[in-house]
């Protein structure tokens, strides 16, 4: 680290090379302009030597050893795996004001999440056959951008921010071996990529008569997504137990103006928020406040 009395230089790190490493390297000109560069990776582990009768734990298809129905219930006979999530985060920030009231601020950063997570399925069509717990392979990708401007004084300010974050996953589902349905493949449906845009405005005065303060707040977001929709899922053919056989039940919606199935859903949030309060203290030991919230999604 570095410096005189207009610039200076920082930089701090730890255990580099390592899963849980961090890095932040900073500058700038003081009272003028700033920015810095991160990276910070974070390990979440979660459980060791996790038993499964699935094979494959890692990917999107986890099958069995196949064999009498239900497989091998001897845990000696299984497979292990490891719950965990390795989380990276790398980005940047820079922001300028030049000695002035006014400002402008911009952030952009990536975080990955890859690893396995818990997760887990019905086995059969009812309640009566429990659950089956497998890892779900993490393949998340989550890109940030922020970019804010206002102006900041004693007495009154404002500052106008907008924020767009997009999220994707490498796997849009997943299968595994239903043992009560025959050894048929069931589908697990996993996050969709979604897309988050916002606008965001604050405004305050202060030092008003009554030693009042003015604050306002509006916000309007919209988050979307677009995802394939499962065709078809597993039904018996019978009510034996386990059944005779195992075919497929039609779960995609009909659209009545084609005439055809919806193979994607188109998803869509709009959400505007707006609050203003007076906070005034019109004599010794008295505070008031005045205030409207607003929502509407």
């Amino acid at each position: 680290m570095g410096g005189n009395r207009t610039y200076y230089f920082r930089g701090y790190g730890e255990n580099f090379g390592r899963d849980d490493q961090y890095i932040n390297v900073s500058g700038g000109a003081y009272q003028a302009w700033k920015a810095s560069i991160y990276n910070d990776r974070i390990p979440h582990n979660l459980s060791w030597n996790g038993l499964t009768p699935l094979w494959n734990t890692g990917s999107t298809l986890l099958t069995s050893p196949g064999g009498a129905y239900p497989p091998s219930r001897d845990p000696a006979q299984w497979t292990t795996f490891n719950y965990g999530i390795q989380r990276n985060t790398l980005g940047g920030n820079f922001e300028f004001s030049n000695k002035t009231p006014w400002f402008v601020r911009a952030d952009y950063n990536e975080v990955e999440q890859n690893g396995l997570r818990l997760n887990s399925g019905a086995l059969g069509t009812g309640s009566g056959n429990g659950l089956i717990q497998y890892g779900a392979p993490v393949d998340y990708k989550t890109k940030n951008a922020f970019i804010e401007g206002g102006y900041s004084s004693k007495q009154w300010g404002f500052r106008l921010a907008y924020l767009d974050s997009k999220f994707s996953n490498a796997n849009d589902g997943m299968q595994f071996t239903n043992f009560y349905m025959r050894n048929g493949l069931d589908e697990q449906l996993l996050p969709p990529d979604n897309e988050l845009k916002k606008w965001s405005f604050n405004a305050s005065a202060k030092q008003l008569p009554w030693d009042s303060t003015l604050l306002f707040r509006w916000s309007q977001s919209e988050l979307t997504n677009n995802l394939g929709i499962a065709s078809a899922s597993l039904k018996p053919t019978s009510n034996a137990s386990p059944p005779r056989g195992v075919g497929y039940l039609v779960t995609a919606p009909y659209d009545a103006e084609s005439g055809q199935p919806l193979s994607t859903f188109d998803g869509e949030h709009k959400t505007t928020t707006a609050h203003v309060s007076w906070n005034a203290s019109p004599m010794a030991r008295l505070d008031t406040r005045v205030y409207y919230d607003y929502y509407d999604l």
